[in-house]
């Protein structure tokens, strides 16, 4: 599984190479958001069947601050990770054919992408009860 984040972290990191340099802090984000909205949506899951709107709305703020310590927490742990291996990474994965780089960057795209569209599908299609 590191594989593919550091995988992701380094794409992400050289599309936008040009205006973060090699500390690539949008890829650093980019890695980091993929198992927070994870466990958004395992959260909103357990919250959809365990209780109702009113007890939800109750502890909306909290769960919002505990989502957001969470998030920079797992920044942190990533940055930790990757910090100065830019340059490693690309040596590993520059010399890949473009049809192997169109496969993986098609992974990392949905990767990306993929867990907010779990996230709001199961917002929309399974709303939590009013009650």
């Amino acid at each position: 599984m590191r594989h593919l984040f550091g995988y992701i972290y380094f794409r992400v990191a050289q599309f936008y190479f040009k205006s973060d340099g090699s500390n690539a802090v949008r890829a650093l984000l980019a890695v980091s958001m993929i198992p927070t909205v994870t466990l958004m949506i395992v959260m909103e899951i357990f919250l959809h069947y365990f209780f109702n709107l009113s007890e939800i709305r109750q502890y909306a703020k909290l769960g919002g601050i505990i989502i957001s310590v969470i998030y920079l927490t797992i920044c942190y742990v990533n940055y930790l990770i990757y910090r100065n291996s830019f340059f490693d990474l690309r040596d590993k994965w520059n010399s890949e054919t473009s049809e192997i780089r169109l496969l993986k960057g098609s992974v990392v795209i949905l990767s990306l992408i993929g867990p907010w569209i779990i996230f709001f599908l199961f917002t929309v299609y399974f709303p939590i009860s009013k009650g």
